[in-house]
C-alpha cells in the first residue's frame, strides 16, 4: 500500500464512521489528524529502505533516527532517544512488555499484526512522550489480551485515540494507567464502543489528562464489574462535567478515592446522582480541590453506609457554602474524617450534620481546618463520639468560631493526670500532652511515662542529651505524636511502634505533643496545647508532688 492509498482508504473511513464531525470534533480535526498526516509525510519520505512504509517486504521493522538513518534491526540501534519513526510487523512477538517504552523522541509508529499470543500491553508505549498516533491497531488480533495497564502512560503528545477505535478489549481486565499523564488528550471518543464489560480494575485510567474535557463518549460503558477506580480522572484539570457517567452501574466499586482530585473545574456532578455507592468502603480524597464545585445536592442520595473513609473528601472545595446535602448520609462506619471539609473556606454553617451517628470514628482532626467563613458549628452540639477519638485543630483557621461543642470539661481539675505513671517528680508539664524538655538540664529529667491506659504509650522520651541526636521511642501501635521546636519548626506525623532520630534539634527547646493520649479524666481532650490545661504549671507541679509523695 503506498502512502497515497493509504490516505484515500483513511478518507473513506472517516466519511463513514464521521469521525471528523466539525459540531462536535473540530478539535480533533485541527489538532490530531493533520498532525498525524505530517509525520506519515515524513516519514515516508525519510524511508529510503522498503517499499513504502505500510509495506516492510522482508524486514520486519523499519526504524527511522532523527538524522534520517535508516536501520531494519532493533540490534543496530545505539541510542533509542534519537528513533523518531518506527514501522513494525509484531506477528512473531510473544510479548510487548514495554516494548516501546522510553522512547521520548517517537513521533508516530506503525505497529501491524498483533496475534492472539499477546495477553498484555503493559507499558507498551509508556513515556513516549512525543507519540502523536498509532497506526495499524486495526489489524490486531487481541481477543485474548488482558491487560492495558499503563499502556500510553506519559504519553504526553497524544491528542485522542483515533487508532484504538476498533480494538478488541472484550477480555481485558486491567485498564490501570492507560491513559496516565496523557497531557494533551481531549477527548475518549474513538473509545465510544469499547467492550469494557469484564474489566475490574480502572486505577489512574485518565489521572493527569489535563486537557480531557468530555468523556460524553463513555456513557454505555459497561463498568459493572470495576472494583477500584481510584484515581481515575485525577488531574483531569480540564473536566467540567461529568456527562456520560449518568448510568454507569458502580455497585461494585469498593474503593472510590481520589476520583476526582484536582480537577479545579469541575463544577456539575449531577451525573453521580443516581450512583449506586453501596459497595464502597474507600472515599478518600474523592473531591480535593475540585475548586468550582458548589452544588454537592446530587450526593445526597448516595448510600455510603459501608464507607470506613472519608479523609481529604472535600479538601480545597472552595465554592460549597453548606452541607445540607449530606444530612442523611448513614456515616456509622466511618472511621476517618481527617480534614475532610478543609480549607471550604467558602462553608458558613455544619447544618445538615447534626444526625450524623460517628460510633465507629477514630478522628476527626483538622475536619474542618481553614474554612475561614465558617461561623456556626451548633449542629455538633449533638455529636456523641467515642473518647478515643482525635480532634486536634479541628477549627484552626476558623477566626469566626469562638467554641468547640466537642471539647468538654474536666471531670476533676485535682487530677488532671490519673492513671499515669510518672517515674520522675520533676517532668516539665504543660498539658496532658506536652512534655517540654530543654536540652541543657539533665537528660533523665523527663524520661518516661508509663502505664497509661489502653497501651497508648509506653515512653514517650527515650533520651534526650545535648549536643546529641534525639531518639523517640513510642509504643502502642497507631498512636500518633509531632515534634515541635521553639523555632516553629514542626515535625508530624510519627506513629507508634516506631523509632525517629532528629539530629537538628540539640538547639531548641522541644515539645512532644501526643494525639490519641487516653486519660481517663481528660477524655475529651483529644490533643493540647499549652494554654489548654489549668491548674498553671507549678500548681500542677505541686499536684504531682504531693501525688508521688
Amino acid at each position: 500500500m503506498t502512502f497515497l492509498d493509504f490516505l484515500k482508504n483513511k478518507k473513506a473511513q472517516n466519511k463513514e464512521n464521521n469521525k471528523l464531525r466539525k459540531t462536535q470534533n473540530s478539535d480533533f480535526e485541527r489538532e490530531y489528524f493533520p498532525n498525524t498526516k505530517k509525520h506519515l509525510e515524513e516519514f515516508e519520505k525519510l524511508n529510503k529502505t522498503t517499499k513504502s512504509i505500510f509495506d516492510l517486504g522482508s524486514y520486519d521493522v523499519l526504524i527511522i533516527l532523527e538524522d534520517g538513518t535508516n536501520l531494519t534491526s532493533w540490534d543496530d540501534v545505539k541510542n533509542k532517544g534519537k528513533i523518531v519513526y518506527v514501522s513494525e510487523d509484531l506477528s512473531k512477538e510473544t510479548s510487548l512488555y514495554e516494548k516501546y517504552k522510553d522512547l521520548g523522541s517517537l513521533r508516530l509508529i506503525i505497529a501491524q499484526n498483533v496475534s492472539n499470543k499477546i495477553k498484555s500491553t503493559y507499558s507498551m508505549f509508556l513515556g513516549c512522550k512525543r507519540l502523536v498516533d498509532v497506526i495499524g491497531c486495526e489489524t490486531w488480533d487481541t481477543s485474548n489480551l488482558n491487560s492495558l495497564e499503563n499502556m500510553f502512560g506519559e504519553c504526553s503528545a497524544l491528542v485522542a485515540c483515533e487508532g484504538l477505535k476498533n480494538l478488541d478489549v472484550s477480555n481485558v481486565r486491567d485498564m490501570t494507567g492507560l491513559f496516565n499523564e496523557c497531557d494533551s488528550l481531549s477527548n475518549v471518543d474513538a473509545l465510544k464502543d469499547w467492550d469494557v464489560s469484564n474489566v475490574t480494575n480502572m486505577w489512574s485510567m485518565f489521572a493527569d489528562c489535563k486537557s480531557l474535557r468530555d468523556i460524553s463518549a463513555l456513557k454505555d460503558w459497561d463498568v459493572s464489574k470495576v472494583t477500584n477506580m481510584c484515581s481515575m480522572f485525577t488531574g483531569c484539570r480540564a473536566l467540567k462535567d461529568l456527562t456520560g457517567l449518568e448510568s454507569w452501574d458502580v455497585s461494585n466499586v469498593g474503593d472510590f478515592g481520589s476520583l476526582f482530585w484536582g480537577c479545579p473545574s469541575l463544577g456539575d456532578v449531577s451525573a453521580l446522582r443516581n450512583w449506586d455507592t453501596s459497595g464502597a468502603s474507600g472515599f478518600g480524597r474523592m473531591f480535593w480541590k475540585c475548586e468550582n464545585l458548589e452544588d454537592i445536592s446530587p450526593l445526597e442520595g448516595w448510600n455510603v453506609s459501608n464507607v470506613e473513609d472519608m479523609v481529604y473528601m472535600f479538601v480545597n472545595c472552595k465554592s460549597i457554602k453548606d452541607l445540607n446535602a449530606l444530612s442523611n448520609w448513614n456515616v456509622s462506619k466511618v472511621k476517618i474524617m481527617r480534614s475532610m471539609f478543609e480549607d471550604c473556606s467558602a462553608l458558613e454553617t455544619l447544618d445538615g450534620l447534626e444526625n450524623w451517628n460517628l460510633e465507629s470514628i477514630t478522628t476527626v482532626e483538622r475536619m474542618f481546618d481553614g474554612c475561614t467563613s465558617l461561623r456556626d458549628v451548633s449542629a455538633l452540639k449533638s455529636w456523641n463520639i467515642p473518647n478515643s477519638i482525635t480532634s486536634g485543630g479541628i477549627f484552626n483557621d476558623c477566626p469566626d468560631v469562638k467554641e468547640n461543642p466537642l471539647k468538654k470539661e474536666i471531670k476533676d481539675k485535682n487530677k488532671p493526670l490519673n492513671y499515669i505513671d510518672l517515674k520522675f517528680k520533676f517532668l516539665d508539664i504543660y498539658g496532658a500532652g506536652w512534655c517540654l524538655v530543654k536540652l541543657g538540664d539533665i537528660y533523665s529529667r523527663a524520661s518516661y511515662i508509663t502505664d497509661v491506659p489502653y497501651d497508648c504509650l509506653t515512653s514517650i522520651i527515650n533520651a534526650i542529651k545535648n549536643d546529641e541526636d534525639f531518639h523517640v521511642d513510642f509504643n502502642g501501635e497507631g498512636w500518633e505524636f509531632e515534634v515541635r521546636a521553639d523555632n516553629e519548626q514542626c515535625y508530624f506525623n510519627f506513629y507508634g511502634g516506631e523509632k525517629h532520630s532528629f539530629d537538628t534539634m540539640n538547639k531548641y527547646d522541644l515539645a512532644i505533643v501526643i494525639y490519641r493520649n487516653i486519660i481517663d479524666d481528660l477524655s475529651s481532650w483529644q490533643s493540647w496545647s499549652n494554654e489548654d490545661l489549668e491548674p498553671s504549671l507549678k500548681e500542677l507541679e505541686q499536684l504531682i508532688d504531693e501525688w508521688l509523695n
